[in-house]
């Protein structure tokens, strides 16, 4: 998102992610709220990534059941189905749309842009500031490579490289929760499950 904004400046800027871009396809996050669409609406990507997620028109119902195909202990409705209601606050509204639909419509748009550059399995190891930049080691697809910026933008998550190199210290919270993600397909899901469902949550019979 940030190599859009730059490069729509007319600013030229290098992403060096570390994953490859298969990786991208995981859904990770699956929503974008009204403030992130007005900003993909200046960049022109709005109809797209409206185009790509979940058709606004279904409906929007929460589902918390004690299994699959069991009884369903709770449900709220957002939204009945059919034409949604303008926002008082916003001339657009919140999409659904998966991070693996998402992504590839941001990184077409940053490749778009002329003086952006985007490139996969490169790894920052290492980087010096000095009086007139920064420069980078890094851990490229074909091996080791320098770079040279003006500045460095670091996002890369709670376990910044850039952050510990900057001696920025970061509170960890341990709460003993591993959260894993699993990415599958069943369509004879549907034909179980209660109809108009954007989530459904499992839960063990006491509610937890």
């Amino acid at each position: 998102a940030l190599a859009v904004a730059l490069g729509g400046t007319g600013t030229a800027c290098t992403v060096l992610e570390q994953r490859t871009g298969d990786e991208l396809l995981h859904p990770t996050a699956n929503h974008l709220g009204s403030r992130q669409m007005e900003v993909l609406r200046q960049w022109g990507l709005e109809d797209r990534v409206i185009t790509a997620g979940r058709a606004p028109e279904l409906p929007d119902r929460r589902y918390w059941m004690d299994r699959l195909d069991g009884r369903v202990i709770y449900e709220i409705e957002r939204h009945g189905g059919g034409p949604r209601a303008p926002l008082p606050h916003s001339p657009t509204d919140e999409t659904w749309i998966s991070k693996g639909s998402f992504d590839p419509i941001l990184l077409d748009a940053a490749r778009s842009l002329p003086g952006v550059e985007v490139r996969f399995a490169s790894e920052v190891v290492d980087l010096a500031e000095d009086e007139t930049g920064v420069s980078l080691e890094v851990d490229g697809a074909h091996g080791p490579e320098q770079h040279r910026a003006d500045y460095v933008v670091a996002c890369d998550g709670a376990a910044s490289m850039v952050r510990t190199r900057l001696g920025i210290d970061a509170i960890r919270i341990r709460t003993g929760i591993v959260l894993r993600s699993v990415w599958f397909t069943a369509p004879a899901l549907a034909d179980i499950l209660p109809p108009g469902g954007l989530h459904y949550s499992l839960v063990d019979p006491g509610g937890m």
